[in-house]
């Protein structure tokens, strides 16, 4: 029997992989970042027309660093299933070119994040469909995120003025990385 993690069991959140078609038709579409893309920097680089919209949470998910990084040290984020659980991030409007551009930096087409439509609640109570990405997790995981990847995430939860109590558990992850 093989010890090599498989893919996380999608949650009732997750509406299956994302449809492109809605995105390539020019319709802003949006996206809920919960790991380094809560950067409001970071983001602007890569995706120039994102414009923030507003603090989410997806239920049912935890957060994780179920992968190690290719642009960072150590682990990177990824969301788990976890009925009872519940992730904190930010919903950007974006188009399909920022999309697209977040695959590539993802890695979607190496397969180590999969896009997928999840259903986040904004702060008015409204839920809100919204592509996010989910890790591959691999083998040896989960993975100690490096202190400079948490500080990034820090800072993006507080520039989305993301729950005290998330940036605690941050926090956390930055006392176990340094």
């Amino acid at each position: 029997m093989s010890s090599a993690k498989q893919a996380p069991t999608p949650s009732p959140h997750v509406r299956g992989h994302y449809d492109h078609r809605m995105a390539d038709a020019g319709t802003p579409s949006l996206y809920f970042a919960y790991g380094s893309n809560l950067s409001l920097a970071q983001m602007a680089r890569r995706c120039p027309a994102a414009r923030a919209m507003s603090r989410a949470v997806l239920h049912g998910y935890r957060l994780s660093f179920p992968r190690l990084g290719s642009n960072w040290t150590g682990g990177v984020a990824g969301i788990e299933p976890d009925a009872i659980a519940r992730v904190e991030g930010a919903v950007y409007r974006v188009t399909a070119a920022c999309l697209r551009t977040l695959d590539a930096m993802e890695g979607v087409g190496s397969l180590r994040y999969q896009r997928v439509t999840v259903s986040v609640v904004m702060p008015d109570a409204q839920a809100m469909e919204a592509a996010t990405y989910v890790a591959t997790p691999e083998p040896g995981g989960p993975f100690e995120p490096s202190a400079q990847y948490v500080r990034v995430i820090m800072q993006g939860a507080r520039e989305h003025g993301l729950s005290a109590c998330h940036v605690s558990q941050l926090t956390q992850w930055l006392s176990l990385s340094s």
